[in-house]
């Protein structure tokens, strides 16, 4: 149970990177619309799970 909460908590983590990463490259403001929306859920699921967040 332990190493699927590490999973989960590098899997919210890396996302959280790409995301960042997304937004950079967003082409217009539709697509930066939509990864600030995943980011944000990310990021909520982040808080739900207590990991601790680098903002």
């Amino acid at each position: 149970m332990v190493e699927y909460r590490s999973q989960d908590r590098f899997v919210r983590r890396e996302n959280v990177k790409r995301f960042n990463e997304m937004l950079k490259a967003a082409k217009d403001e539709a697509e930066r619309q939509q990864i600030l929306k995943l980011l944000a859920e990310e990021r909520q699921k982040q808080r739900d799970a207590g990991d601790k967040i680098d903002e």
